[in-house]
């Protein structure tokens, strides 16, 4: 037998023995002729399951001191010793490299202390693959890595990255784990890696990784995750919407930055508007500003779509687009730099035919060169004006187009110093009537071009008239008997001054005047004085003479007053009394013939007045009051003055606010009957004013008046009755007012509990309530009648209020309704008990003598009448309570 070394090149925990195959056999299989012989009890098994990791263990049996190996058996047959380290070599756990040898294992058996006893030697078994113990995986959202989510329990949106993990807790050996991952029911993988960010292409699917673990000697480890929640569609998160390029002509970009960024850019669209209006829409980015959008707001809204994102949009505005810009040539001056030329402007040939022109003509200072602008000279053409003269011209074009700013340009040079220009005109001529106080009218001949203005001078002969400067003159006393003319010169700015005379006018003549009709002011009354006002002349300086007058009677003829009546105030005396009066007003200028005129005639002139204290200070005698006596007014001519004689009467006006009262002429306001006089006051007159004129006039013909006034006094209600209350007071019963006598007034009552009015008891009766029970009751009567002063009169309280019976029920009349038979009451308890009764039997509702019991026999009276019986209950501490049956109405 051959036996080698243990093989260096294994691990050092692996020992063995290099043995031949033929050894072997001889080790292992049939003992030589002569060895020991092998107990045939003695046996060797492998206990466990042979596979990489696991623990076998070597089953003995029959052996007294059991040394134990365990051998490899290799591909070529070869066998080796291994151990797995441990100093029990009854077990042995199986390491990969047997697997990896592809090996096959097994444990010989032998006596320790006897070598003479053959070694056994279990059956040999394949290794088979170890199990690796590794964990599921789980799948977490780690996207906010603040707050990481479970996938499997909250939704996961396109986007997010997710993280798998898994342990592995045998072998030690165990490589990392590797993952790939997985949507929907695909097998197909989306991706590998412990993360993995979710894209549009798993929207609506749920996704699981599946983790696959190896190692040496071991089956690989293959473990799904559980999956996640579907998938939700992603968002997509603006930076950036900016717009550039705003102008007309320009290119209006959008530039948008969105987030996330993808592998496959979204596609982003973009519609640009103007308020309601789209003006293009689709994915470019660019729009070509029109001159139509000048001045608008565009909004711009850009929305990105995406497979797996909802779309989102953002939206940018340019507040205003602004105009477009070009440029204009010089423009070209054709013309004669002369006052009343026209030159014209022309735009330079190098200017777009699509532009419009507007032009601004300028002049230009032939000393300091500064330009001003000619107002309303904006066309391609300009006529040369006075004001032009002595200045040079200049003209800038302005280029305009829709939605582009305006561009302008001035000509390279102004035009020549413009020359003076020269006036063609004819003679004026003279209108009106050479008149003092006429005016005349001086109408300029045609001038050629128009004049700015006309200068005027007129002449009395061949003198100029000092002041006479304007287009009208009115001739004086000073220019009688002489001929007029006026020069009239036409001026013009930038144009040389022309003066053309007017033909001679008739010898200027006197004038004549008209003034107003005069009128005459103050009153027509002794005393008095009239003032005279002169009628307004037509022409002014005049001066007014004045004749006072009387008038006939019938208006005709007036009667010069001898007596101060040539001024313009008269005062008046006696002898116009009687008459009316008239002024005459003359009025007087040199130079115009005079003109009279006569006022209308004044009233006839009335005796004067006297002082109101003159008629002797009238007063009341009696007071004016409804129902009084009839008021009095007392004149007393004993107190007048000496301008009062013996021979004054009065006479009396009454009224009533302000109304006149028909036949009210004395000194008292009253009636007679033929025996006695009576107040004339109703009492519908209460409240009024009540006024008297007395009038006292003398002899002399001085008249005065005093009017008294004094409010009508209501009348007052004497010797009113106090209100009685009767009835029982209490619960249920029914009191009644009465208030007295009356004598026609209007009655009304309020009922009171204590010092408090009852809400709605205003009638003269009141059914006691419970909510009266412990108070005293009271009525108050109030009386009022038309021209009256109103008055309340209060009753006496009644006894406090009792407490009412629970059940008061009325009797009820039992028997024959014929006369002579007896009718009876049946009475019924009452509660509480212990009420005693009293009973009153009625005809008609009045009780009728001495029918106080329980029965009563019908008499003759009682026909066609209704008989009805009243209980009346009392008891101490409760209300005395009466009901009375339903009648019984009595046959004949």
């Amino acid at each position: 037998m051959t036996c080698t070394a243990i093989d260096q090149a294994r691990p050092s925990r692996w020992r063995g023995l290099t043995v031949s195959t033929t050894a072997a056999a001889i080790l292992i299989g049939s003992i030589a002729a002569g060895a020991p012989a092998m107990a045939a009890s003695q046996t060797a098994e492998i206990g466990g399951t042979v596979q990489v990791g696991s623990t076998v263990t070597a089953i003995a049996s029959g052996w007294t001191n059991a040394n134990y190996e365990w051998l490899e058996t290799l591909p070529d047959k070869s066998v080796n010793v291994v151990t797995d380290g441990d100093t029990d070599d009854k077990t042995f756990t199986i390491p990969a490299q047997l697997r990896l040898d592809d090996a096959q294992l097994s444990v010989r058996v032998s006596e320790k202390a006897d070598t003479s006893v053959v070694p056994v030697e279990s059956a040999k078994q394949t290794v088979a693959a170890g199990k690796i113990a590794a964990s599921s995986p789980t799948i977490s959202n780690i996207t906010d890595a603040k707050n990481v989510t479970d996938p499997t329990s909250a939704a996961p949106k396109v986007g997010d990255t997710l993280k798998v993990a898994s342990s592995v807790s045998k072998p030690a050996t165990a490589n990392a784990p590797t993952y790939e991952w997985y949507a929907g029911t695909s097998n197909v993988s989306i991706g590998s890696g412990s993360t993995y960010t979710l894209t549009g292409a798993e929207a609506g699917k749920t996704v699981y990784a599946m983790a696959t673990t190896t190692a040496p000697g071991y089956n690989n480890d293959v473990s799904p995750s559980a999956a996640t929640k579907t998938v939700a569609n992603g968002t997509f998160t603006w930076t950036s919407l900016t717009l550039s390029n705003t102008n007309v002509g320009e290119n209006l970009t959008a530039t948008a930055v969105v987030t996330p960024t993808l592998t496959t850019p979204p596609a982003i669209n973009y519609k640009f508007a103007t308020g309601s209006t789209v003006l293009q829409d689709g994915p470019s980015k660019s729009y070509t500003l029109k001159d139509s959008d000048a001045g608008n707001s565009i909004t711009v809204t850009a929305t990105a779509a995406a497979t797996g994102y909802t779309d989102a949009s953002q939206t940018a505005t340019v507040a205003k687009v602004g105009n477009g810009s070009f440029v204009v040539g010089a423009p070209l001056i054709d013309g004669t730099a002369t006052v009343g030329q026209t030159l014209t402007a022309s735009p330079n040939a190098s200017d777009p035919s699509t532009l419009g022109f507007t032009y601004q003509w300028a002049t230009v200072d032939a000393t300091t060169g500064v330009s001003t602008n000619i107002s309303g000279a904006n066309g391609a053409k300009y006529t040369l004006v006075g004001a032009d003269a002595g200045k040079k011209i200049t003209v800038t074009i302005f280029g305009s187009k829709k939605g582009f700013n305006s561009a302008s340009a001035t000509a390279v040079a102004p035009t020549s110093v413009v020359a003076q220009g020269s006036l063609v005109s004819s003679a004026p001529a003279i209108t009106g009537t050479a008149v003092v106080g006429k005016t005349l009218t001086a109408t300029p001949g045609t001038t050629t071009p128009v004049q700015d203005s006309y200068t005027y001078q007129w002449y009395a002969g061949n003198a100029a008239i000092t002041g006479a400067t304007g287009s009208t003159f009115v001739p004086t006393a000073d220019q009688v008997g002489k001929k007029l003319t006026v020069d009239v010169t036409a001026v013009k700015t930038g144009y040389a001054s022309r003066t053309q005379p007017s033909a001679e006018t008739l010898p200027v003549s006197a004038s004549d005047m008209t003034s107003g009709v005069p009128t005459i002011s103050g009153t027509a009354k002794l005393g008095e004085t009239l003032t005279a006002t002169a009628g307004k002349a037509n022409v002014e300086g005049t001066i007014p003479s004045y004749q006072w007058s009387t008038v006939s009677t019938d208006g005709k003829t007036l009667v010069p007053i001898a007596h101060d009546a040539n001024e313009s105030t008269f005062k008046l005396t006696a002898l116009e009394v009687g008459k009316s009066v008239a002024v005459t007003v003359t009025a007087i200028k040199a130079g115009y013939n005079d003109d009279t005129q006569t006022s209308k005639k004044t009233a006839v002139v009335l005796a004067g007045d006297l002082a109101a204290d003159k008629i002797g200070a009238p007063a009341w005698a009696t007071s004016p009051k409804v129902n009084g006596a009839a008021p009095a007014v007392n004149p007393d001519p004993s107190t007048a003055t000496k301008e009062w004689d013996s021979g004054t009467t009065f006479t009396y006006a009454w009224a009533l606010n302000g109304v006149t009262v028909q036949g009210q002429t004395g000194p008292s306001y009253s009636w007679t009957d033929g025996s006695a006089s009576y107040s004339a006051l109703k009492p519908s007159d209460a409240g009024k004013k009540l006024s008297v004129t007395v009038t006292g006039t003398n002899a002399a013909g001085y008249a005065g008046k005093v009017v008294l006034e004094k409010t009508v006094a209501f009348a007052s209600f004497t010797n009113l009755d106090t209100p009685t209350i009767s009835g029982a007071a209490g619960v249920g019963n029914t009191l009644r007012a009465d208030a007295g006598d009356s004598y026609g007034e209007k009655l009304s009552y309020q009922w009171y509990r204590g010092t408090k009015a009852i809400d709605k008891a205003t009638k003269s009766y009141y059914k006691v309530a419970k909510a009266d029970m412990g108070q005293q009751l009271s009525v108050r009567v109030t009386h009022s009648a038309t021209g009256y002063v109103t008055k309340t009169v209060g009753s006496a309280k009644t006894a406090a209020v009792a407490t009412a019976f629970s059940s008061a029920k009325a009797a009820k009349i039992y028997g024959t309704t014929t006369v002579g038979s007896t009718l009876t009451a049946k009475v019924y308890s009452w509660s509480p008990k212990g009420a005693t009764f009293g009973y009153q039997w009625e005809r008609d509702g009045v009780a009728i003598t001495g029918a106080t019991g329980l029965s009563y026999q019908l008499v003759d009276e009682d026909v066609n009448s209704e008989i009805t019986f009243t209980l009346t209950g009392k008891k101490h501490g409760y209300a005395t309570t009466a009901v009375t049956s339903n009648p019984r109405t009595i046959a004949e």
